[in-house]
């Protein structure tokens, strides 16, 4: 229903865009059509152009800086959290400061611990 009012307006207008021009005479319809295609190649060779450069080359090179500071960082503690030193594995393990939530929130984790014999625990 609604591309049908859509499409019924634009017809509307439309005609009636071409009415007013038929009462401006030729002259008026020149300057009309000149004005429509120099705000078309402004919008696109311009306006555009502009946009695409500000948003795929500036933004990100104003950026760049900070987002591989950051990648640093997480990259950094991935490594340290993901080391394979069993003193973390015990510090980890036996540190009760720390909730283990799958223990609480994932059927998966209680399923294991009561059947440690199954292949999938």
């Amino acid at each position: 229903v609604a591309v049908v009012v859509l499409f019924l307006l634009n017809v509307f207008f439309a005609y009636y865009s071409v009415l007013y021009g038929y009462k401006q005479g030729q002259d008026w319809q020149r300057q009309y059509l000149f004005a429509c295609v120099t705000q078309l190649f402004v919008e696109i060779f311009i306006n555009e152009t502009l946009e695409v450069a500000w948003m795929n080359f500036f933004v990100p090179t104003l950026v760049s800086a900070e987002v591989h500071a950051v990648s640093a960082a997480v990259v950094a503690s991935v490594t340290s959290l993901c080391s394979s030193s069993t003193s973390s594995d015990q510090k980890w393990t036996t540190n009760r400061n720390v909730v283990n939530m799958p223990d609480y929130l994932f059927v998966s984790t209680n399923v294991a611990k009561n059947y440690p014999t199954l292949m999938e625990s």
